[in-house]
């Protein structure tokens, strides 16, 4: 594999696929701004700067910024769904309608209810989306108590965030729970069936996933594995040291990729079991 420029200066990219054959790319670059790529008919455009991403508040009409990364799926294909979190941990979202870029809404944050009084909890990291089809969309991020928070889109209206609560790492006889504090990845793999990532704090990589019915416990696929660099045939330990990227090309199949630089560390799943983590040298 060998890599091809697609510009400098340009950070937190994203890509987005909403038909056969075309690509969009989105990333931050060097002052903040907006920055996309297409790519049609075998070759990429020019890149668009869209400017410093701000979003609105329709209620108040007040303005927040839109903190990176951005998270991006698409269940149709005339439409880019691009979500963000704000600095306050509100969750925000942008629709794309063919070429119409629009703008980010607010569309709120988790909250409780103490003393008769509603306190917003907020988002603590960047969110993770993915779409089944063209009226579903799933969007998951960590609360701040380390949950994990999910909402929907139905087609008609987003639903409240629910928690799916937070792993349990097994200490001798008893389990103790693990707060989630890392970046999430989220991919559909079939009708109504999907699967989210996240870097374990021992430095594997956990899943839970979604089967069209019921949520599954959070599991541990284990820590990756890579050749020794001196002797090959050793297959060495190497946690995960970055955030995990994840996507499907069909029903029950799916490709997760954790960064060990200078590997690229993929797995891939064909229903359940996932296979084991592995590594492959990349070329520059």
């Amino acid at each position: 594999m060998r890599w091809t420029s697609l510009g400098s200066d340009l950070f937190c990219p994203i890509a987005v696929c909403r038909r056969p054959g075309e690509i969009t790319l989105c990333a931050r670059g060097a002052t903040g701004e907006l920055v996309y790529r297409e790519w049609k008919s075998g070759g990429w455009g020019e890149a668009r700067s869209l400017g410093a991403p701000v979003a609105r508040d329709s209620e108040s009409g007040r303005t927040m910024p839109v903190e990176w990364p951005l998270a991006g799926c698409s269940g149709d294909a005339t439409r880019i769904d691009l979500f963000a979190r704000s600095p306050d941990g509100d969750l925000l979202h942008m629709t794309v309608r063919g070429d119409t870029w629009g703008t980010f809404e607010r569309l709120g944050a988790p909250a409780t209810t103490r003393g008769g009084v509603t306190v917003p909890l907020g988002l603590v990291t960047a969110p993770a989306a993915c779409s089944s089809g063209p009226d579903r969309i799933d969007v998951l991020a960590v609360g701040q108590t380390g949950e994990l928070l999910h909402t929907v889109w139905d087609g008609s209206g987003w639903s409240g965030f629910e928690s799916l609560g937070v792993p349990a790492l097994q200490c001798g006889d008893t389990q103790r729970s693990v707060p989630l504090s890392g970046p999430l990845a989220a991919c559909a793999g079939g009708d109504h069936r999907i699967a989210v990532f996240v870097p374990g704090t021992r430095g594997d990589l956990i899943m839970k996933w979604w089967d069209g019915t019921a949520w599954s416990e959070f599991v541990s696929l284990g820590w990756p594995e890579a050749p020794d660099e001196i002797y090959p045939a050793i297959m060495l330990a190497a946690p995960l040291t970055g955030p995990p990227a994840a996507c499907s090309w069909g029903p029950d199949r799916g490709l997760l990729v954790g960064p060990e630089p200078p590997r690229c560390l993929h797995s891939r799943g064909r229903r359940e079991p996932v296979s084991r983590l592995v590594g492959r040298k990349l070329d520059p």
